[in-house]
């Protein structure tokens, strides 16, 4: 930094203030590739950070957070266009999870889908701190993770047990697994109880 001025004579001087500030920067630059990998981590793992204020309304996303909900980064995220993007069935389950936590100022820890606008649906887990201010204020810390997939994973396995129970009903043939070090039965098809006369409990 530097300053003119004049001597009481009337000559021009110029006073200068060196600071050294090579720890500052370092620490800015440590800041910075620390958010960056955060980031990566977050997109990697399908999972956005968020700040909620219930009382406002207000919300502070991640950028992950704003691709998960397909929505422009440049624009203010609240609960409102949260409240769009949830699908109708599950706005009143999401609507008294917040309303509860905001209540009780307890965490909260649950799942809900969104409706795109191309009409697919998303799997979202939330799970949020609740953080009590000085002044009183409420407000909730968290994470979303987008579990589409699993979720579709798990539906196709459902489908595919639902439709192997009914193959084995109908061909009267059942399946089976014997834990040959523990001996008993690892896994028993329904229609084994059926065959061989037991019931389940037997």
């Amino acid at each position: 930094n530097a300053k003119a001025m004049l001597r009481g004579d009337g000559t021009p001087i110029l006073l200068v203030a060196c600071e050294n500030i090579t720890q500052r920067k370092e620490a800015e630059d440590a800041l910075r590739q620390s958010e960056a990998y955060l980031a990566q981590a977050q997109e990697l793992s399908h999972t956005g950070s968020f700040g909620l204020n219930l009382a406002t309304g207000e919300a502070v996303w991640s950028r992950e957070t704003f691709r998960i909900f397909q929505c422009d980064p440049a624009t203010k995220p609240s609960l409102g266009f949260v409240f769009q993007r949830i699908h109708p069935e599950d706005r009143d389950t999401v609507r008294s999870t917040l309303e509860r936590a905001y209540r009780l100022a307890e965490d909260f820890d649950h799942q809900y889908r969104l409706l795109m606008p191309d009409g697919s649906v998303k799997y979202l887990h939330s799970v949020a701190r609740a953080v009590r201010h000085p002044s009183g204020r409420i407000e909730f810390v968290g994470a979303v993770t987008d579990v589409t997939m699993a979720k579709e994973a798990e539906q196709r396995l459902r489908r595919s047990e639902a439709y192997l129970t009914e193959a084995q009903r109908l061909s009267q043939t059942s399946s089976w697994a014997w834990d040959v070090h523990r001996q008993e039965f690892a896994y028993r098809s329904a229609e084994l109880y059926r065959l061989f006369g037991f019931e389940p409990d037997q």
